[in-house]
């Protein structure tokens, strides 16, 4: 039997993604567009059950799936390590390490959240990909180890980058392959030593216009 299902969600439409300016504060919070798929991502979620629901530090994921967590009456655990992934065309060896920073959840989401062993940390600024890469192996070691003594099914909310890369490392890819993730899109996984792919970026909500 597969012990581990995976789904994987992008976080909803961003003020940066609207605008395509991440140069401010705001950038990083949901945009008007945003709001609305996070709401419509209650639906389809309230039909599944998952184990454990971790989630990305920053702010537009966390914004993501708090309508879930307060309609369900569910919390959320944060991975520092969840955070988005550089995108870089020129390829590079994996870190040893990675380097953090404080973090802070934004004051008016609600209270259900809790940083992984207290780490209330989130990546350095301008991170090279080597390190970004580093936390992806992270992560999926982590979840394989979670799974070793019963089957567990997980919710991540994380981004478009972060998910590629992790699917990449998890199918052992012998070349990138650009799994794409629209905001609020659904992957769902399933395996351990091998995988299948139960859907690939299903559609939960309203989409950004071209």
């Amino acid at each position: 039997m597969e012990k581990l299902h995976l789904y994987l969600v992008r976080h909803g439409e961003s003020q940066g993604n609207a605008t395509g300016d991440y140069s401010t504060l705001a950038s990083g919070a949901l945009s008007a567009l945003g709001q609305a798929q996070a709401q419509h991502l209650v639906q389809p979620l309230s039909a599944l059950h998952f184990d454990l629901i971790i989630v990305s530090p920053l702010q537009r994921a966390l914004q993501t799936i708090a309508p879930y967590l307060m309609q369900t009456d569910q919390r959320a655990e944060v991975w520092p390590e969840l955070a988005e992934v550089p995108l870089r065309e020129d390829r590079v060896g994996i870190a040893e390490s990675w380097t953090s920073q404080p973090a802070e959840l934004p004051e008016e989401l609600p209270g259900r959240y809790d940083f992984r062993e207290g780490q209330a940390i989130q990546p350095g600024p301008n991170e090279p990909l080597g390190q970004g890469l580093y936390r992806v192996e992270v992560v999926k070691r982590r979840l394989l180890a979670l799974v070793e003594e019963r089957p567990m099914t997980i919710l991540m909310v994380s981004h478009g980058h972060f998910l590629r890369e992790l699917m990449n490392s998890l199918f052992a890819n012998p070349e990138i392959i650009f799994y794409r993730h629209e905001n609020c899109g659904m992957s769902s996984i399933i395996g351990q030593d091998t995988w299948a792919v139960d859907y690939l970026n299903l559609p939960t909500g309203p989409r950004s216009q071209p």
